[in-house]
């Protein structure tokens, strides 16, 4: 008889493809919003810096919310957080629609925020908890991909929307796609709740920190500080470089992590987390030290591909080892905490590399190999404190 967390095949599986499509919809309708938002937003009158401010006011509520929504999901479910999430990204894209000021759009643009916060987070923990324990590398590594594939598309269908429909009807085709989204959402059948096998924490804090999985979390940090150097500024050093259109360094990059996800779940599986893991960090110290020193568009191209490996072997493993070394009535919370030291580093990446560039007169090639080195300091955190064997256990 299978265990509770070893469902056979044909029911996760089901699940699975559910849990993707729903995921799929989530991730293209928040990429079909966000390159086309502040274009809207500046057609309403907007500044930049208040349209920073409308955009940044997402990821505050994103990054703030997150730690609660864990504790909360380990407490009353996934699913129901899930359908939640779904809906208040409907609401807020009717609401972008038709919103008379602003300020409104700031409400509504929060409101996303926590939309985000909310799918994102039991999306994942939802996937966790239907992988098989001896197949969760595998599981989360395919799971990633309809978030590639959505964050890929989304864009391109977000312009094209705006530009056949205008501002409202791109909107009302967000709706549409999460419409489907939740509809797919509905049948998924949830894992029953585990019955608490821990006493009560001794500090208030341990109700949302997840100190068996912080390492894991905190090391994603280093990894997304150097992603989101590239995402950020490889637009702007293109164009200084003259090395022709930046969208192609992005292009080679998705590529690269969507093929490389289908071998790195197996592999974290079938030998161990760590031996994949490790790679990733290399492998994006080598692109970035690449970026910095790429003497030809041929080069910079290539070093997308670089970057893009080291991701795609570095995310699943460690979002997999967060799952791994905690009980399940605790999954929520770790999920959580992982996604939320994957938004710091962006912020932290985002602001830090961007105060360098200012400080250094745009020099792009000093503040990449800044980046390495921040993402060296992740691998040598990983590397003292991670444990030897990274394998999870097979039942």
């Amino acid at each position: 008889m299978a265990a509770p967390d070893q469902p056979s095949t044909p029911s996760w599986l089901r699940d699975f493809i559910l849990l993707s499509i729903s995921r799929f919809c989530m991730f293209f309708s928040h990429r079909q919003v966000q390159p086309v938002f502040p274009v809207y937003l500046s057609s309403l009158g907007a500044s930049a810096t208040l349209i920073g401010f409308v955009m940044s006011s997402f990821t505050v509520m994103a990054t703030a919310s997150r730690p609660l929504i864990g504790m909360l999901m380990d407490r009353s479910g996934r699913k129901v957080f899930l359908i939640m999430g779904l809906s208040l990204f409907a609401l807020t894209a009717l609401g972008y629609a038709w919103a008379p000021t602003i300020m409104i759009l700031v409400l509504f643009r929060i409101l996303q925020g926590l939309g985000w916060s909310l799918g994102t987070t039991a999306v994942a923990t939802l996937s966790a908890d239907i992988a098989p324990s001896n197949k969760r590398g595998t599981v989360i590594s395919y799971a990633g991909l309809a978030s590639n594939l959505g964050a890929a598309l989304g864009p391109i269908a977000g312009f094209a929307a705006y530009e056949h429909f205008g501002f409202h009807g791109m909107f009302l085709t967000v709706f549409g796609v999460i419409l489907v989204g939740t509809l797919f959402s509905v049948p998924i059948k949830e894992s029953p709740r585990p019955t608490r096998r821990q006493g009560p924490p001794r500090h208030w804090w341990e109700n949302l920190v997840v100190t068996e999985s912080l390492l894991f979390a905190g090391t994603m940090a280093f990894i997304a500080f150097g992603h989101i150097s590239t995402a950020t500024f490889i637009p702007l050093y293109v164009l200084q470089q003259d090395f022709g259109n930046p969208a192609y360094f992005f292009v080679v990059e998705s590529v690269a992590i969507m093929i490389s996800r289908p071998i790195v779940g197996p592999l974290s599986d079938r030998v161990n987390r760590r031996a994949v893991v490790i790679p990733g960090f290399v492998l994006q110290i080598i692109g970035l030290v690449l970026v910095a020193k790429a003497p030809s568009t041929l080069v910079l191209f290539s070093a997308g591909a670089v970057t893009g490996l080291g991701i795609a072997f570095a995310h699943p493993p460690l979002m997999a080892l967060s799952i791994d070394v905690v009980s399940a009535e605790r999954r929520g919370r770790s999920m959580a905490q992982f996604q939320t030291f994957h938004d710091l580093g962006n912020a932290v990446g985002a602001v830090a590399m961007g105060r360098f560039l200012d400080l250094t007169g745009k020099n792009y090639s000093t503040m990449y190999l800044v980046s390495a080195g921040v993402v060296l300091g992740g691998l040598v955190l990983f590397s003292l404190l991670g444990k030897t064997n990274l394998k999870p256990e097979r039942s």
